[in-house]
């Protein structure tokens, strides 16, 4: 498609803002100086817009002291934007991607009268089509499609490069160990309850650090972890059929086990890091994966930030879509009970990972491994508030299921705008 260099790109804002977001981030050589507009009635503001620019977009976006347009009032629209376009020289372009049809009309009844140019991004087909105005006719480009491809295509839009975080080689080596991690995740998640008070007491046996890399675990460790201990004979073969699940799996090996009295297992540290939490990133990241939900995505990755440090995210992925409303998708995972100060941790990363990408633009969770019973009301509803405050979408143990876990995903309660 021919685009014209350097012109003024006026972006018209109330509906749907992904598709007209997207196209201004992957034009953006073409981009002078950008102005955002937006119909008053709009929950997505012209500064949620900026924000979710790249830094070289965002040093050219231009925030009028008046920045509203009436989404009824088709002669009111037409004056606003023939005034911008009076003080401003050189080629100017009007998106009408994500404006309601009326200031969509009242912009192309102004191109057809000052040779401007329009630009509409179809969410049938991702077909960018640029109407080129001249003496009241148009030509149409039509060549060029958006589409989002891999997640360092998206975070490279950015200026942001994506890095591997995670820790566990025999993760990363090949596919059998994967699918054996995968199958360790589905096992955790199908003892229900047992599962989480099972991570509970091993993370509380097997929190010391081994030499070489390999820990042996030989006793209780001390009276702190007595509170983990099964609580019935019937939790005690639970666990013990965990136990034995891992040992089958070579995740831990030479188990004896005599619960509530003793008990003894060898354990390479790596796999005592997958157990104590990156299980819950990779469960997560398969089950995801093989949804079709996503047209690709990664786990356990590292987007650096603006003060040299890195923020890491246990999940990323640029969502499916029928349409090219993609969104993009961020995870933190937590297993345990969620505490305030940590759980409040996890959300300033997933909202300053998000500002950094996008924004509003993307959908965020926070996935607890965890039932929702077993968190006591007030920390309930603290993280209920927070979740809110932020539009963060909240997954508990109650809906890490296969099916429960794709549906919560394809029907996020906090949406981008």
């Amino acid at each position: 498609m021919k685009r014209t260099k350097n012109d003024t790109r006026i972006v018209l804002l109330g509906g749907r803002v992904f598709p007209a977001l997207m196209n201004t981030l992957t034009d953006a050589e073409n981009i002078k100086k950008l102005i955002p507009l937006t119909t008053r009635q709009s929950r997505y503001t012209v500064q949620d817009f900026q924000n979710a620019l790249s830094e070289n977009l965002k040093q050219k976006c231009i925030l009028l002291d008046d920045p509203y347009i009436e989404a009824e009032d088709i002669k009111a629209v037409e004056n606003k934007l023939s005034n911008i376009v009076n003080a401003e020289k050189g080629p100017i372009a009007i998106d009408i991607t994500a404006c309601p049809k009326i200031p969509a009309l009242a912009a192309w009844e102004l191109a057809r009268k000052s040779d401007l140019s329009i630009i509409y991004v179809s969410a049938y087909s991702a077909n960018i089509f640029r109407f080129n105005f001249k003496d009241g006719r148009y030509t149409i480009d039509k060549n060029k499609r958006l589409r989002l491809t891999k997640v360092k295509d998206y975070l490279s839009l950015y200026g942001r490069k994506i890095r591997n975080n995670f820790n566990i080689k025999w993760l990363r080596i090949a596919k059998p160990e994967e699918e054996t991690a995968y199958e360790i995740g589905r096992y955790l998640i199908s003892q229900k309850e047992y599962g989480v008070k099972f991570l509970k007491f091993f993370r509380c046996i097997a929190n010391k650090k081994g030499k070489n890399d390999y820990l042996m675990v030989t006793a209780l460790d001390g009276g702190n972890c007595k509170k983990h201990l099964p609580k019935d004979k019937n939790e005690v073969k639970k666990f013990g059929e965990i136990f034995d699940f891992l040992q089958g799996k070579r995740v831990i090996k030479n188990l004896k086990f005599d619960l509530p009295h003793n008990i003894s297992f060898d354990i390479y540290t790596q796999n005592q890091s997958f157990l104590n939490g990156k299980w819950l990133d990779y469960y997560v990241y398969r089950i995801l994966k093989d949804s079709g939900l996503f047209y690709d995505c990664d786990y356990s990755v590292g987007i650096p930030s603006d003060n040299n440090t890195e923020i890491e995210l246990d999940f990323i992925g640029i969502a499916q879509a029928k349409s090219i409303n993609n969104w993009v998708y961020i995870v933190e995972g937590k297993t345990g009970k969620p505490e305030r100060k940590k759980s409040g941790k996890d959300f300033d990363t997933l909202s300053a990972a998000a500002y950094l990408i996008g924004d509003k633009a993307v959908v965020k969770f926070f996935v607890i491994h965890e039932y929702v019973k077993n968190i006591d009301e007030q920390s309930k509803k603290n993280l209920e508030n927070k979740a809110q405050e932020l539009n963060i979408n909240l997954v508990f143990a109650d809906d890490l299921e296969k099916d429960d876990l794709i549906e919560r995903f394809e029907k996020p309660k906090f949406q981008p705008i």
